[in-house]
């Protein structure tokens, strides 16, 4: 797929309804995709992991602008 948009795909590991794969997959599919785990992390976020989430999605916005 072609599209010089930046993505931010990040994926919890221990997500029980969406396999991690998927997420993976469309890294790989996606052009100019970053990939994050989120080790630990499974379908709703620890406040930790939302935390984490909220810091990397400033930055990664911050890169992209």
């Amino acid at each position: 797929m072609e599209n010089s948009i930046n993505k931010f795909i990040f994926h919890g590991d221990q997500d029980d309804i969406v396999s991690i794969h998927y997420a993976k997959k469309a890294s790989e599919l996606y052009l100019n995709a970053t990939f994050e785990v989120f080790p630990g992390e499974g379908r709703g976020y620890s406040e930790a992991g939302n935390k984490r989430m909220a810091e990397m999605t400033v930055d990664f916005v911050k890169s992209t602008i």
